[in-house]
């Protein structure tokens, strides 16, 4: 913005809580000399911001209320919204000009990934998780999804366990939460792109879009995804640019029970394994399904899981 004469300022947690440190005020700074304020979205319910605007010359000079990245509004409505309608009913900006750019968000969908479904067998809510044993052993750069940070937590210990020998065992397995400082994030991604050394990353949703990382070659979500949307994202982190691209999903039995009893149901679909009518149709087994199994998964053992596809 500088470069175009617009004098901006960013206020987010982290940006607030660095100038605290140096004893500056980003909110009183933001009243005078400021065309451009780029906010997070958490700071648009903040007693500060409401200060901000009750503050008369600063609020005569408002004309524009951009949002961008509203394509995110599918997995964070309700918290954004809950921010949108904060300032439109309480902060009284009606008479702004609202103006909301989508940024341009590209599929991830891509036909060159193998999807595989394998049954997680395992409690989501337990500590131990033998069906990921295999990740150890393969060599390939992988990134692990879990839906909250106490998974990821989780998913990080049991994986550590198993290799206690191993001296750089947390240079190798990684997480990437909102737990994490922002500089260590960009270093395990760093670190994931250029060191052999790192090889899998466990991480929130915060990874499932804006993110291209190039050497990732399986995706892992352990649980259902959240939404049709993550089922399209996450296997699109695995990149195009490695060979053989996966992405396998985790899905408890009673999901894998329920998703066959749909497909059963639905005319011209694929027939549930043990139905009692026949059908020319591939047979899918609700315990596993696996589009395009290879050996290099890991053993039945480890995964507790074989080709499901007859």
């Amino acid at each position: 913005m500088a470069q175009f004469g617009i004098n901006a300022l960013t206020i987010n947690s982290d940006t607030v809580a660095a100038a605290g440190m140096n004893r500056r005020d980003l909110w009183i700074e933001a009243r005078e000399g400021v065309s451009m304020l780029i906010l997070a979205p958490e700071q648009l319910i903040s007693k500060s911001f409401r200060d901000l605007l009750a503050h008369e010359p600063f609020y005569d000079r408002v004309c524009v209320l951009g949002v961008d990245g509203i394509h995110l509004l599918v997995e964070w409505g309700l918290e954004f919204w809950k921010a949108f309608k904060q300032i439109v009913l309480d902060c009284a900006l009606e008479s702004l000009l609202l103006v909301l750019r989508q940024r341009s968000s590209r599929s991830n969908a891509r036909h060159d990934i193998q999807i595989l479904f394998r049954q997680l067998h395992s409690g989501i809510d337990g500590r131990k998780f033998p069906e990921l044993a295999w990740v150890l052993r393969n060599q390939d750069k992988t990134l692990i999804f879990g839906r909250t940070i106490s998974l990821v937590f989780r998913l990080k210990v049991y994986l550590n366990s198993l290799c206690l020998d191993d001296p750089h065992r947390d240079f190798r397995i990684r997480t990437h939460t909102g737990l994490n400082w922002p500089d260590d994030k960009e270093k395990t991604l760093a670190d994931i792109a250029n060191e052999p050394g790192c090889q899998i990353i466990i991480a929130t949703n915060g990874l499932a879009q804006g993110n291209d990382i190039r050497v990732i070659e399986t995706v892992i979500q352990v649980g259902e995804p959240e939404s049709s949307e993550m089922y399209v994202q996450k296997p699109g982190r695995a990149r195009p640019t490695v060979q053989d691209p996966r992405a396998i999903f985790y899905i408890s039995a009673t999901r894998m029970k329920l998703a066959a009893k749909i497909v059963q149901q639905t005319d011209g679909c694929l027939k549930c394994c043990g139905c009692s009518e026949s059908s020319n149709q591939q047979e899918i087994c609700p315990g596993d399904v696996s589009f395009g199994h290879r050996d290099t998964y890991g053993s039945v053992q480890a995964c507790r899981a074989g080709p499901s596809i007859r």
